[in-house]
């Protein structure tokens, strides 16, 4: 999808939300099903420590259990303006943007974290990421080294997005049709 770089950041959120709200459930649950396989064949080869996420309605509904057995997984609330993870949760609540945070379970550092599945309004072929417009992302994983897969519906996969320089960028983008390794503006593939 191509859009006008000229826009605002909150020009690009609008637009896109509008084509995803544009699915319907139906394709909406189709399009998840094949991000979650595309999710499984990713880290098929992965264990360890992972971050999920609690789905918006708006975002694809990913059963985690399902991508990775092997995988230990956390998720994530917010805490002081940063994103803070926690394994084995038993207690959800809502946040204030609707998102299902832990109010229980393990609190986990970031360093043990080995990847992060984040989702997004958009993001861009270089990994650039549309968020919520809160940053949350952005704060807590500004130079992080460990591995970041973004998780959209193809409709919000852009070959370009308006981007700051503490915006965070993936390493991969997974849609419905495929796995996109992003290439750095130096020409190498992040994610091997």
């Amino acid at each position: 999808m191509e859009l006008n770089l000229s826009q605002s950041k909150s020009d690009f959120r609008s637009e896109i939300l509008s084509r995803i709200s544009g699915l319907s459930r139906q394709q909406k649950q189709t399009y998840s099903e094949s991000i979650q396989q595309n999710l499984k064949m990713l880290l098929a080869s992965k264990n360890n420590l992972w971050t999920g996420f609690k789905a918006l309605r708006d975002e694809p509904q990913i059963n985690w259990l399902e991508v990775s057995p092997d995988i230990s997984w956390c998720f994530p609330r917010v805490e002081a303006n940063e994103l803070k993870f926690a394994q084995a949760a038993r207690q959800w609540t809502p946040s204030s943007l609707g998102v299902l945070e832990p109010q229980d379970g393990v609190d986990v550092r970031l360093s043990v974290i080995e990847g992060f599945i984040i989702p997004g309004v958009a993001f861009s072929r270089r990994g650039v990421r549309l968020g919520r417009g809160k940053g949350f992302y952005d704060r807590t994983l500004f130079g992080s080294k460990a591995l970041k897969v973004g998780v959209c519906f193809e409709v919000s996969f852009c070959e370009n997005l308006p981007h700051e320089e503490h915006d965070v960028c993936c390493d991969v983008i997974v849609t419905e049709k495929q796995v996109y390794k992003v290439v750095s503006s130096k020409g190498e593939i992040k994610w091997s």
